[in-house]
């Protein structure tokens, strides 16, 4: 599961995992989420891939095969909290 609870500092802190080499992207420039978009199909659903931009995506592509859908890890918070109904304003409550 890429996405994990951090402790730390007595909090706990969402962090995406690297599928490859099982480390946290820390920074969002340096992942990606990647998928499988062979099927189009209205309400098919596919897993995600997460992983660290350059050294691991290759790596893993090499290991399990290609996967054709890409989008950068910066834009996955925007598109996940779209598709939940939620609006960034309500997000200074958190």
């Amino acid at each position: 599961m890429p996405i994990m609870i951090r402790f730390e500092k007595g909090l706990s802190c969402p962090t995406v995992i690297c599928d490859y080499c099982q480390r946290p992207i820390a920074q969002a420039q340096d992942g990606g989420y990647f998928f499988n978009s062979a099927n189009h199909q209205e309400g098919y659903t596919v897993p995600l891939v997460f992983l660290h931009k350059v050294r691991c995506d290759a790596r893993y592509s090499a290991k399990h095969g290609r996967l054709e859908g890409f989008n950068e890890l910066e834009a996955f918070p925007d598109y996940l909290a779209e598709n939940l109904g939620l609006r960034k304003k309500s997000w200074s409550r958190l």
